[in-house]
């Protein structure tokens, strides 16, 4: 078993922990959209994390709490990789 396996492991733990002492679903989950952005952040290098983090991202980011915040940075990576494509 790889580390990332032993990760993804532990944020399920996590969100399966969240989900039955919030008594919330799986996308209420901090930890699910955390998982998230680790899977889709694993192969991003410093160029990469820089061109994401351009313009008014901290300013959006820092305007954001919560799940909020962790949405608008998987919809910012998401954006930056299919600018790739």
């Amino acid at each position: 078993m790889t580390k990332v396996d032993e990760l993804i492991i532990k944020f399920d733990r996590q969100i399966n922990q969240e989900r039955k002492s919030l008594n919330l679903n799986k996308e209420e989950c901090p930890s699910y959209w955390h998982k998230l952005v680790f899977l889709k952040t694993l192969n991003l290098d410093l160029d990469d994390w820089r061109n994401i983090r351009k313009n008014d991202y901290y300013i959006v980011r820092d305007s954001l709490k919560g799940i909020e915040k962790t949405k608008f940075i998987l919809y910012r990576v998401s954006d930056y990789l299919r600018s790739l494509e």
